[in-house]
């Protein structure tokens, strides 16, 4: 059982997911009042909560709390981080553009030479999947955040310029995010849910690959090109407008990183208490049973979250590992909470696509399943 700061954390973090999932009906219903947008966004509605907290949690042990919130120079650092990330790579988004264009184009012509197929082979489809294929891979070794912004981007300007059916939007959404968290396995320093144990449990980048490289590979090209044939009719009469980027200015690209780092500030000092409950699942799990285990807790948890609990576990062996990191990239793709890069993928693509620009937690969810499963098949096997 927890202490009452731990109770106290568990308690806000609830709310605030409770909060998060309904306010789009909460956002409906108070719209007479009038009150700002972004206190309905999930950076905002979790930074309240973790405010909360801390207010309240001098009641509780002033001297914890003070230690919660002095750790905040740590988050500073973090916060840094995705700011840099994101200039740097908006800075480098034209390049990298056209660096897909080339090897989408150097695809094409070599699937037209084997296949004799023009028509089902044309080049939009080719480079739409070849963008969610080699961006979310390149996470490997830019980072997660970074391939989502990159990948992000792309489609932003490519694919959602302009409005497209409901279905057709989150499902893009689903295998950005889906892709771009198992991408990031193929070394042992980018993906945020393997940062965390690499060094304790000695995973090197050669045994990522060894281990788990590879079935993510197989994941990703699958899901995309899965994607591709659903909706190929769809993606061949999308005529590209290169006017849509990530930002408008710097100013737009400050505030993309400020509410990320409120978000990351939030999720940590609320996460930090959450191991009293966290860990004795875990404990009480174990073998095939921790993939899917850990995959329904990456869905309202942080996979990172997930596996730093997860590592503290001192008896599993190494298949309760390789499961505990599998099922939290697999499930990384459920929820925007599930992983950290999924906000960026997000704040960069939720009015695109859309003429009203609204979304649905339960029309992602239900997006997602296909290719969290397509994931979850692919590494099934330790």
């Amino acid at each position: 059982m927890g202490n009452p700061r731990d109770l106290l954390a568990t308690v806000c973090f609830g709310l605030a997911t409770v909060q998060a999932l309904s306010s789009v009906r909460l956002k409906f219903i108070l719209e007479k009042f009038k009150v700002p947008d972004f206190l309905f966004e999930v950076e905002t509605i979790y930074f309240s909560w973790a405010l909360i907290f801390l207010s309240l949690g001098l009641i509780f042990d002033f001297r914890a709390t003070l230690s919660d919130a002095a750790s905040l120079h740590l988050r500073g650092a973090l916060s840094i981080m995705f700011l840099i990330i994101i200039f740097s790579s908006a800075r480098s988004i034209v390049a990298i553009d056209g660096l897909f264009d080339s090897g989408s184009r150097w695809v094409h012509k070599i699937l037209i030479f084997f296949t004799r197929s023009p028509r089902e082979f044309s080049p939009s489809r080719v480079h739409f999947a070849f963008v969610l294929i080699v961006g979310p891979l390149l996470g490997s070794l830019i980072t997660e955040p970074a391939a989502m912004l990159v990948t992000a981007v792309i489609l932003r300007r490519r694919y959602l310029c302009q409005p497209v059916s409901e279905k057709f939007r989150y499902m893009i959404f689903a295998v950005l995010f889906v892709n771009v968290s198992v991408g990031g396995a193929l070394t042992s320093f980018a993906a945020p849910a393997i940062v965390v144990v690499a060094s304790k449990w000695g995973w090197s980048s050669q045994f990522m690959f060894e281990l788990f490289g590879w079935k993510c590979v197989e994941a990703v090209i699958v899901t995309a090109v899965w994607l591709t044939v659903r909706f190929s009719n769809e993606i061949q009469g999308i005529t590209a407008d290169f006017e849509g980027g990530v930002t408008s200015g710097r100013w737009e690209a400050v505030k993309i990183g400020l509410r990320l780092a409120g978000f990351l500030i939030a999720l940590e000092i609320l996460m930090s208490h959450q191991g009293w409950w966290i860990s004795g699942l875990l404990t009480g799990t174990t073998g095939t049973w921790l993939y899917p285990g850990t995959m329904a807790l990456t869905s309202i948890l942080d996979n990172a979250v997930i596996t730093s609990l997860g590592s503290q576990v001192t008896t599993m062996g190494p298949s309760e590992r390789y499961y505990l990191v599998a099922g939290s990239l697999v499930g990384g793709g459920l929820t925007l909470l599930a992983n950290a890069p999924n906000l960026i993928g997000f704040r960069i693509l939720h009015n695109a696509g859309s003429d009203d620009g609204k979304w649905s937690h339960s029309a992602f969810l239900r997006a997602s399943l296909v290719p969290t499963l397509i994931a979850a098949l692919a590494l099934l096997i330790y």
